[in-house]
């Protein structure tokens, strides 16, 4: 494949968000190939990914930030009722272009679909977060918008939007995150289903 046709592979890739096998169609292609460039591409976004990841802050004083986990199933186990869920957790600031995604360990969970890889873990959300270090990902005084997961508590003190009403949950935020001075409040969700089994 020419320099041309490859970049415009990697254009189609990029800017048109296309899978490979649409590639494929578009310019008459074989598969083979145009697989093989994808795996690169999707190679050199995770390098950036991570390398932008190390760098970034976001928020900042009273800047409204969100924080949530996300999970897609992997693989489903039908002999033990199981399924392999990948985890990520991402944060922005609203408004913002800029997003942290960070990978989180792989769960094993048993259940019928639901569950969504199961609750955050604190040390996933220090070594996210990264508190202890030169560039935090949060900046200092941020508000912090996340779901019910009590780890999430830790950030900081609680606003619960409902009553309208700051709550100091000192005894809760975790002395790792108190210099921050960060400002949290969180949304309740439905419990999900399914339980941490590996």
């Amino acid at each position: 494949m020419n320099l041309r046709r490859t970049m415009s592979v990697y254009w189609l890739f990029s800017m048109r968000d296309l899978p490979p096998y649409a590639v494929s169609t578009l310019l008459l292609a074989s598969d083979g190939p145009l697989r093989q460039l994808y795996t690169k591409y999707v190679d050199l976004v995770y390098k950036y990914q991570t390398v932008a990841n190390s760098q970034i802050e976001i928020g900042g004083w009273k800047h409204d930030c969100e924080a949530d986990e996300v999970a897609f199933r992997s693989n489903v186990n039908t002999d033990n009722n199981t399924i392999t869920w990948i985890r990520y957790i991402a944060v922005a600031r609203r408004g913002s272009r800029y997003i942290y995604i960070g990978r989180l360990d792989d769960r094993e969970l048993e259940g019928d679909g639901q569950g969504g890889g199961g609750a955050l873990r604190f040390d996933e959300l220090v070594s996210h977060f990264r508190p202890n270090s030169d560039k935090p990902l949060l900046r200092h005084g941020s508000i912090v918008h996340t779901d019910g997961d009590k780890q999430y508590r830790k950030l900081g003190r609680v606003h619960w939007p409902a009553r309208g009403v700051v709550h100091d949950n000192s005894l809760e935020t975790a002395d790792v995150f108190k210099p921050h001075k960060y400002i949290h409040t969180c949304v309740h969700q439905k419990r999900k289903v399914g339980h941490h089994v590996a």
